[in-house]
């Protein structure tokens, strides 16, 4: 989003939104009471749809933060701390909404403090506002106490991490005079408050919750044949909520009865499976995280983080181990069979061993890969692993023993971004990024078997009986492979199976550009048509009108 500001708005939708205050100096509103909540700006109602004067007023707010911050930066680039950050950054949306703003000042390390005046004919709101670069505490909401007066009689507390609870019984206690915000806050009450209410309303008025249908999932059993068998109505959705970014890694842990989700800013969550329940939060001071990987016991966590370093957590008390460092980033990570060990990969292409309880260093080599960035993958019974990644020539890839760091075999591939050892831990299987899936001794590294897979592979796994392999590739294509050395259908694809929504009982009637063009899987080919197609085929209910749309479009297409 623009940090800032807006300027002159021609169109009369933008008071509704902003106000009518950029552009007349003497404004002449209705006068309004010293309930400071109130709302100063009028109700904004969209002119159409789409919201067009959203979109313009996007467009001109830019513009104008643009013309501030050049006013703003200062010749040479300065280093500046996290409140003058989040200052700059509420200062500038301040100034958005017409509030003039003074000049900030630094009160201590993290707090920095500035007045914003909003003059509307008869009315004049001022408030201190302080920007806290860390979490707000009781001791900030009094010490806002002791500075407030009649001349500034209400008190603003920003920041852009949290909020401490007796900090928010304590300004609950007087909510006229205290107003407590994470930024996020800040700009959804403050900032965009009425926009968002207008969108609550039009859910409401087209009565969006009751139409819904939620796309319902289904588990799909297959025989050995890979005929269909059944189907079985998965249970009721869990919805987890807790993480501050993208989920950028999933991760299950030894009893498959707990999840651990990482986000790309600084936070993973132990979820409970059967209840969504929150477990333990484990949270570090550096920007993102890659990977994850739990000790076989299930008792650590290794969070693969971007400043060049892996993180150890206690699992059970989401405490801190231990830091291993590197002088490159690292990808992945993985723990031997014992969990004694940690080894992680870099961008470099070096594998590095330490000791999981001390953290020293006992190995570092290089892989001969231009990067290990998908994944390294250690046996569950053995001291041996091999990594995925871009092999720099001749398509050869290592297994080493992670005793001794030594190359106990060494294998052709190309790109490879998937891999599984199967349960018994004989074979083990290697999906490469364009065509083919090697199934190879996990013993001599010796090829069993070649596999041609269009699309390529970006995810594989052994059934339990270790008869079956299922592959997954960027197309939404799941394939079912016979890997009994024994049967004669060894090595041939016994099932596909179409990743697509599962539409049965949305209604869509008078729904809007369903006309457009898109490619879904169909039997494991690409198939282009529209997106009304897509949605019937998948179960969605349509009206007459979309019925003779459909009637059309596959007469044409028989011409």
């Amino acid at each position: 989003m623009p940090r800032s500001c807006g300027k002159d708005w021609e169109n009369p939708r933008f008071t509704s939104l902003c106000g009518k205050y950029f552009n007349n100096p003497n404004p002449t509103p209705p006068k309004l009471t010293g309930c400071y909540r109130q709302s100063l700006f009028p109700r904004y109602t969209p002119s159409e749809p789409h919201h067009p004067e959203v979109i313009e007023f996007l467009k001109k707010l830019s513009e104008k933060v643009k013309k501030i911050w050049k006013k703003a930066a200062p010749a040479e680039s300065i280093q500046v701390s996290a409140p003058e950050k989040l200052t700059e950054e509420v200062k500038a949306w301040l100034q958005a909404l017409g509030y003039e703003v003074s000049t900030p000042e630094r009160l201590d390390d993290r707090i920095m403090q500035m007045i914003a005046l909003l003059e509307k004919g008869t009315v004049t709101q001022r408030v201190l506002i302080r920007c806290i670069g860390d979490e707000i505490k009781l001791a900030d909401v009094e010490a806002l106490d002791e500075v407030l007066t009649r001349k500034v009689p209400q008190g603003w507390l920003i920041t852009d991490t949290r909020i401490s609870n007796s900090a928010k019984q304590r300004a609950a206690a007087d909510d006229e005079a205290y107003r407590l915000f994470t930024l996020a806050q800040f700009l959804g009450q403050v900032v965009w408050k009425n926009y968002f209410d207008s969108l609550k309303q039009l859910v409401t008025d087209n009565k969006i919750p009751q139409r819904y249908v939620d796309p319902s999932c289904f588990r799909q059993m297959v025989d050995e044949q890979g005929q269909e068998t059944g189907q079985e109505k998965g249970r009721e959705t869990i919805l987890f909520k807790g993480l501050f970014r993208d989920v950028c890694s999933i991760i299950a842990a030894p009893d498959r009865r707990h999840l651990i989700f990482g986000d790309r800013k600084n936070t993973a969550i132990l979820w409970d499976l059967d209840t969504g329940k929150e477990l333990q939060r484990f949270e570090n001071e550096h920007r993102q995280w890659h990977q994850m990987a739990i000790s076989p016991d299930g008792n650590m966590l290794a969070c693969v983080d971007v400043s060049n370093a892996i993180i150890l957590f206690d699992i059970s008390s989401g405490n801190l181990l231990n830091t291993f460092h590197g002088t490159d980033t690292f990808f992945c990570a993985a723990f031997n069979e014992d969990g004694s060990k940690l080894i992680g990969g870099d961008e470099k292409g070096n594998i590095t061993i330490w000791g999981a309880a001390d953290g020293g260093e006992l190995k570092k080599w290089n892989s001969k890969l231009d990067a290990i960035y998908y994944n390294i993958y250690h046996s569950r019974n053995r001291p041996r692993f091999f990594a995925c990644g871009i092999p720099i020539s001749e398509n050869i890839f290592h297994c080493w023993d992670s005793e001794t760091g030594e190359v106990l075999f060494s294998f052709k591939n190309k790109v490879t971004i998937a891999s599984a050892f199967d349960n018994k831990e004989t074979r083990f299987a290697v999906g490469e990024l364009f065509e083919e899936i090697n199934i190879i001794d996990a013993e001599s590294g010796t090829p069993i078997h070649t596999i041609e897979s269009e699309g390529g592979t970006r995810a594989l796994a052994f059934s339990p009986d270790d008869q079956f392999l299922a592959t997954g590739n960027r197309m939404g294509i799941l394939r079912i492979w016979d890997v009994n050395e024994s049967s004669p259908n060894f090595g041939k694809c016994v099932k596909i199976i179409d990743v697509k929504s599962n539409c049965n009982g949305m209604k869509i009637s008078g729904a809007r550009g369903l006309e457009q063009k898109m490619k879904w899987p169909v039997q494991g080919k690409l198939y282009e048509g529209t997106l009304l197609e897509y949605l019937i085929e998948c179960g969605a209910i349509p009206d007459e009108k979309q019925k003779k749309q459909l009637a059309e479009l596959k007469k044409r297409r028989k011409i």
